[in-house]
């Protein structure tokens, strides 16, 4: 009940602090499941309150016009980093600000950790629009080689 309290909390703080975008929640599985049922993608962005990078990347790169443009046609969730830590943990993310872009079907298509700039940000939000991870993102999950035949 705690938990969900804190990240209610922090939806509500960081969409009036970054003036703009829509922040579903309280937690993942909320988000997954409307961007499942919407079939859009979920823009998973972890921060911890009490880092000034978090809030400087709030105020310098979420708050950018085209950012926000492009943030309009996705499900986004912020995320307690300290709180959900095995996410982000799984996905390879292990400083903050950090985030990951996954696909409908739960797929990570990118995924990057600080330090982040407004056009890896960019880039990494329209490719994984496309389909594909950008070369300032990396790839979530190595792809599997193709199975050899059988002789």
């Amino acid at each position: 009940m705690v938990v969900c309290a804190a990240s209610a909390l922090s939806c509500v703080l960081l969409a009036g602090c970054n003036g703009g975008i829509h922040w579903e929640g309280p937690s993942y599985s909320d988000a997954s499941a409307t961007a499942r049922r919407t079939n859009k993608l979920t823009f998973v962005y972890f921060r911890s309150w009490y880092l000034v990078e978090c809030t400087n990347f709030e105020e310098q790169i979420l708050k950018q016009p085209d950012i926000l443009a492009e943030t309009r046609s996705v499900v986004c969730v912020v995320l307690d980093y300290d709180w959900d830590r095995p996410l982000a943990q799984k996905w390879g993310l292990k400083t903050v600000p950090a985030f990951a872009i996954v696909a409908p079907d739960g797929n990570v298509l990118v995924r990057q950790a600080a330090p982040i700039t407004h056009d890896d940000l960019l880039r990494a939000i329209r490719s994984a629009k496309k389909g594909a991870t950008g070369p300032a993102t990396q790839p979530a999950v190595p792809a599997k080689p193709p199975a050899s035949p059988k002789p």
